[in-house]
């Protein structure tokens, strides 16, 4: 045959023979007319996917793989991973910067679906799809779907590629559900249409595993911190033996810092599903105990379990809670955790193939600031960004009706103009303002360490009195004053004004009111409704006898509607605190062995709330439960329902010494124990809610 470049003819290429016409020509001459070789499978390194494909189940990849695969826009291929798993997906054209770069883009969905990570390698083939005639899909957690859901379903899976074991994700107003595909049929890669039969099972399938449902597509703008982080924990998991070969120690453990919400936690989960990890979360204060060695147990047991179940990641939330600089380090408990926990990360036995990631954050100051709302302490850093958007920094925010607790000034009538504090006092907050950080200040003095922006003021005292100077100027040997500090003679510390005595509403009067309107139709009945914040149908229930679920107990007519604030009922909030928990009753749980404290809060609730609780012995646990939803409210909007979410009743901020010492009585009681060493006595106590920590703390100074 002539070498004719000009050559024109209808023609399709394999991988043995070009046929033109009805001749076959051996492919010796197919360079020579400029023919590009097609095969049926080619090898691509897997990149991470833009933003703006993610969850679409397309893929991307440049134009000279496109026609070695003989592909077009839109086609369907097949690709094949790691342990065996494929997957299907749509092809669209690379970006151009990926032009010949011999890269797949695909997201963390597909990636999990074929068992790679980025930088491995995927094998590809054009896929023959077939029309799905049915799909079966199983949640990540036992569900219960609305009617209409599964067509819902269906709609956004409508020209996507499927196969059995897939992983897929429906978004439903913002919020991403995780699906896995249990069947198809028929088997193989499959397309959803108008005919596809979608069935959603309520329970998950074991044998399909864990879902993943965050990759290194959910984090945004932290391109440098996952580059660092794949290098340290993902690069050892997936290839450990390019350690062994240069015979190194891949990272023992990782340190993310940062402010809250800055994807501390993302990014450990995104790392631990991406490298197929087991990942076990530690928040900090939880593994803490008041028994002695039950809090080393607990990490001894984890650091097991991760090591039996390798590759592990261990990620530690709150580190600096359980595990601050061993120097700084006061109580026993604390002193056994860190030990514990430096033995088990770097002790003489090996852990294997297991990775701790820690977090934590830089803690700021609590101010107690006056709204309408109530009284609360806040850190100052939380109260000043809830003015600002994200990004916002810079200038000041005006702001109205809230106060926050200072001191009045008082003036020397002297000619020296010393300058000092007389009394406590709420001052108004004019406006909040955001500085742009640059660089954090640490401050050691005999009170403490405090870290500050540089442009911050504090107070320092010298002769001439008492003022404020920014961090940036102070210099060493300056007094800095804390409120409260102490002197040499005594304590200083706010003291507040006797207030007049406040009365809690207990029971809604107001509801029993608006009840016997109701039953005794003295009022129409929209009005009644109107004012009791309800639809006219609860209304006329109510008239035809029907009482409000909130008035069903027995206890309910028996119950005060307001209970003053006394030094015993701060006593038995400080019982509920430690010991108690709300929901539709009250349960207060103490040991069996604690025969006073049983007797004083049963007391308690009898002499404040006219209330008969049911005693209940279990083992070395006793329950005393007051079934009641009126009292489960009280307590819980005073305290806090739920152990993580704990906090001191509003208005004990501006009560009397005497007031909060009978509530710290009620709480040390319940979760407190008694510290008797030489270098430290007093009182030590442990909880989950780190707000109820810091008020607690502050508290405890002011006084």
């Amino acid at each position: 045959m002539p070498r004719n470049h000009n050559l024109k003819a209808k023609f399709k290429i394999n991988p043995t023979h070009l046929n033109i016409g009805y001749e076959v020509i051996p492919l010796l001459f197919t360079r020579k007319i400029g023919v590009p070789l097609m095969v049926d499978e080619i090898e691509l390194k897997v990149a991470e996917a833009m933003q703006i494909d993610y969850g679409k189940r397309i893929v991307r990849i440049d134009s000279q793989a496109r026609k070695l695969l003989g592909l077009t826009t839109g086609d369907i291929i097949q690709i094949k991973g790691g342990k065996g798993k494929t997957t299907g997906a749509i092809v669209l054209p690379s970006h151009p910067q990926d032009e010949g770069s011999n890269i797949i883009r695909m997201d963390g969905i597909l990636r999990q679906n074929t068992g790679v990570g980025l930088g491995d390698r995927v094998k590809i083939s054009k896929a023959d799809a077939k029309i799905a005639k049915k799909l079966v899909l199983a949640p990540n957690q036992p569900s219960r779907y609305a009617p209409g859901f599964a067509d819902y379903v269906k709609k956004n899976l409508m020209g996507k590629p499927l196969t059995k074991g897939d992983v897929l994700s429906v978004n439903v107003f913002g919020t991403s559900f995780p699906f896995a595909v249990a069947q198809t049929l028929p088997t193989g890669i499959v397309l959803v249409n108008e005919t596809t039969e979608v069935t959603l099972k309520e329970e998950p399938m074991k044998e399909l595993g864990k879902i993943a449902t965050i990759s290194y597509e959910d984090i945004g703008g932290l391109k440098d911190e996952v580059q660092k982080i794949r290098e340290m924990v993902e690069l050892p998991m997936r290839h450990p033996e390019l350690f062994e070969r240069l015979g190194i120690e891949p990272p023992k453990g990782v340190l993310i810092y940062g402010t809250p919400g800055g994807g501390k936690t993302l990014l450990a989960k995104a790392v631990a599903n991406e490298s197929e990890a087991h990942f076990i979360t530690i928040n900090g204060p939880e593994i803490v105990s008041k028994f002695v060695g039950e809090a080393e147990e607990k990490l001894r047991n984890i650091f097991q379990e991760a090591e039996d179940n390798a590759p592990s990641i261990i990620f530690i939330d709150e580190l600096d809670a359980i595990a601050p600089k061993r120097e700084e380090v006061v109580g026993e408990v604390e002193k056994r955790i860190v030990s514990q926990l430096l033995t088990t990360m770097d002790g003489l036995k090996s852990r294997g193939q297991v990775v701790v990631i820690g977090a934590s954050v830089t803690g700021d100051t609590p101010i107690l600031v006056k709204a309408p709302d109530g009284t609360k302490l806040v850190r100052i850093d939380e109260f000043v960004d809830s003015f600002y958007a994200e990004g916002e920094e810079g200038f000041e925010k005006p702001i109205k009706e809230i106060q926050a607790l200072g001191f009045d000034a008082n003036k020397s009538e002297t000619n020296f103009g010393n300058s000092s504090f007389k009394k406590s006092a709420f001052k108004s907050v004019r406006g909040v303002y955001r500085h742009k950080v640059n660089e954090i200040y640490e401050i050691n003095y005999r009170g403490g360490k405090i870290r500050a922006t540089g442009n911050h003021s504090v107070f320092v005292r010298d002769r001439k009195g008492v003022y404020a100077k920014p961090v940036v100027d102070l210099k060493p040997g300056e007094c800095l004053v804390e409120l409260p500090f102490k002197t040499r003679t005594e304590l200083r510390s706010h003291s507040f004004a006797p207030l007049e005595e406040i009365e809690l509403e207990v029971a809604p009067a107001m509801l029993k009111q608006h009840y016997e309107n109701a039953v005794n139709h003295e009022i129409p009945m929209e009005q009644i409704a109107i004012a009791a914040g309800v639809n006219r149908t609860t209304a006329f229930r109510w008239a035809a006898g029907a009482r409000p679920r909130m008035l069903k107990t027995e206890l309910a007519n028996s119950i005060p509607s307001t209970v003053s604030v006394r030094p015993p009922l701060c006593r038995l909030l400080g019982y509920y605190t430690a010991e108690g928990y709300a929901r539709k009753e009250v349960d207060f749980c103490f040991g069996t062995h604690e025969k006073v404290l049983i007797t004083d809060t049963l007391t308690l609730m009898k002499n404040l709330f006219n209330a008969e609780g049911v005693v209940r012995e279990v083992g070395t646990r006793t329950n005393l439960i007051f079934y009641s939803k009126i009292l489960a409210d009280f307590f819980s909007g005073e305290c806090g329902k739920g152990a993580h979410n704990k906090h001191i009743p509003s208005w004990l901020f501006e009560m009397p010494r005497e007031y909060f010492l009978e509530f710290l009585k009620g709480y040390m009681a319940g979760d407190g124990y008694e510290l008797n060493y030489k270098e430290k006595k007093g009182l030590s106590c442990t909880s989950v809610s780190k707000q109820l920590i810091m008020e607690l703390n502050w508290l405890c100074r002011m006084h």
